[in-house]
């Protein structure tokens, strides 16, 4: 019989999941005769509160204040609020705007009353603003805080798009775009360092008038963002990413420069700026292995259609259960892995592929591929327990050739960091290298607990035992899947654990920055050699990509 791995094993209807037993509801009470008297309580008294308000600007009748409310148990919340006392000026208008404009950016909270004011509202205050994130990165921060080219790229288009709609519907722009007037808010908490990013927030309520706003001044404010980071690159010993950061530098410039450039011409413009990958990778037996359970898969495939898609998959699998099963689990993983992705995003179709479905598809399939592993093994008793780690990344673009003179234009894009057990994915940028997922192990959960720190888990007897992975009998196989979008200027590492294991994450960073110079093949095998003359306790399987920027001759494309 022919074996279909994403077929239920029973040939019948499926079974519907059991519903939990249902809890009788007690009969609602009869209601309550109403007093003459009210005798609700205020949650907080009055008195008891305590509003403390500091000026942050006042220009032209338009005030900005952080709020800060106490209460008896301290900090109850906090917030900035507008208020605009003169009726005709144009910031008045804003009470309608702020139903419509991007939440994200504006931060609204709430429409307030306050005596004297025609408008009165609440914001969410940023953590925040650019001037204060430049200035740690400038005054050369041991540790600044976590910053990318992909985010300063992403904070102009928004605010590009912002201020466009400001524009368009609302006759407003933006006559000031100092650095205080963008706020940022953090994004990615609770998720391991890499995944961390900003989210802008427009703060310069104050600087609104009528009339036409300047895009390129918006861009120069981010253009001195992209040179710090060149500048962090380059005391970092990463000559490579410093050189793609100038690269980038130097095609903003001349977006800049462009005549009559509009808000969303700078925002088209800059959403087209997405890197292009260079892909090594090299798997080893290691030092104490005679069979390698380890594999790779490096996937790239164009569409040029009018309904086309580009499409990147990199990814590790770690095999186990003897080197028959183990091999078996993660080459047949990595096999299931691209057929099914290939079948759900790029089989033909009058429609484009929504990238948005990516992320879908790899909630459908990765728990599939776990079911087909435990089946497979049920069919042949020599695979019984054979399972396998997974990590990678996908990227998925949207694109047509549908366009003037048959230029091909990318429209949207999406992509996503995934892993089940220890195999792990990295970025190494301005800021050093990041991990991008966080172990599923005994000793990951003990260090999350705080009872063991970084450095004990490494040479920790039991950092072997994973607690999630595909097959192997393991009750849990959830994958954790998080956006993750790869910026000019950095490079991507999936490992397997025989790399991680062998080596520290400073090791790991020194052996990636004194190869950059050279092509990833380069790196890969100096890392597999590194962790070979560390002991090389497992197979090392290595996966590289270094993102780069279209050079000088393909950004006018984009720029004019």
């Amino acid at each position: 019989m022919s074996w279909n791995p994403f077929k239920k094993k029973d040939d019948g209807e499926a079974v519907p999941a059991a519903q939990p037993p249902v809890t009788p509801q007690a009969p609602h009470p009869a209601p309550a005769i109403e007093d003459d008297d009210d005798d609700t309580q205020p949650i907080m008294a009055a008195g008891e509160v305590t509003e403390k308000t500091t000026l942050l600007s006042d220009n032209n009748g338009v005030r900005l204040e952080a709020v800060e409310v106490w209460g008896t148990d301290g900090l109850s919340d906090s917030f900035y609020r507008l208020l605009v006392a003169d009726a005709q000026h144009p910031a008045a208008g804003l009470a309608t705007a702020l139903m419509t404009l991007p939440e994200g950016v504006t931060g609204f909270r709430d429409l307030l009353v306050k005596d004297g004011y025609t408008l009165a509202a609440a914001f969410d205050p940023p953590e925040t603003d650019l001037d204060a994130l430049y200035h740690l990165f400038a005054t050369g921060a041991a540790d600044p805080p976590y910053l990318r080219a992909k985010d300063l790229l992403e904070i102009i288009v928004e605010l590009a798009r912002f201020c466009a709609e400001l524009e368009t519907n609302h006759g407003l722009a933006w006559a000031d775009p100092a650095l205080p007037g963008i706020g940022l808010r953090r994004t990615g908490a609770g998720k391991p360092p890499g995944l961390m990013g900003w989210q802008p927030v427009f703060t310069a309520w104050d600087k609104l008038a009528p009339g036409q706003g300047d895009p390129s001044r918006l861009l120069n404010v981010i253009l001195s963002g992209i040179e710090l980071l060149a500048q962090r690159c380059q005391a970092r010993g990463l000559g490579m990413l410093s050189m793609v950061h100038r690269w980038l530098f130097k095609s903003l410039e001349r977006v800049a420069a462009t005549p009559e450039l509009t808000y969303t011409g700078l925002a088209d413009a800059v959403a087209t700026v997405r890197p292009h990958f260079t892909f090594a990778g090299l798997t080893d037996n290691g030092q104490r292995r005679q069979h390698n359970e380890d594999a790779f898969l490096n996937f790239q495939i164009d569409q040029a259609s009018s309904t086309g898609s580009q499409f990147n998959l990199m990814v590790v699998a770690d095999g186990m259960g003897g080197h028959a099963s183990g091999e078996i689990a993660s080459s047949l993983a990595l096999d299931l892995l691209r057929q099914q992705l290939m079948m759900g995003l790029l089989t033909p179709r009058s429609q484009p592929v929504p990238t948005e479905k990516l992320t879908e598809q790899l909630e459908a399939v990765i728990p599939a591929i776990d079911r087909a592993l435990t089946q497979r093994a049920e069919m042949d008793p020599a695979l019984s327990g054979m399972g396998t780690t997974l990590a990678g990344v996908a990227v998925l673009r949207q694109s047509t050739t549908l366009a003037e003179q048959g230029n091909r234009i990318l429209q949207n894009e999406t992509a996503a960091v995934f892993h089940v057990g220890d195999s792990r994915v990295y970025s190494l940028g301005p800021c050093g290298l990041k991990r991008l997922t966080r172990d599923h192990s005994f000793v990951q959960d003990l260090v999350d607990s705080g009872s063991i720190t970084v450095e004990e888990a490494f040479t920790h007897p039991r950092k072997n035992v994973i607690m999630r992975c595909l097959g192997g009998g393991q009750s849990d196989s959830t994958p954790d899947i998080n956006a993750f979008t790869p910026g000019p200027g950095e490079v991507l590492l999936v490992c397997s654990d025989g790399l991680s294991d062998a080596l520290r994450d400073a090791d790991i960073e020194a052996i990636l920055t004194n190869h950059l110079h050279g092509p990833p093949e380069a790196a890969a095998q100096a890392l597999i050699d590194a962790a070979n003359a560390a002991g090389g306790p497992d197979n090392i399987t290595v996966l590289i990509a270094h993102c780069l920027v279209p050079m000088e001759s393909e950004t006018e494309a984009f720029i004019h």
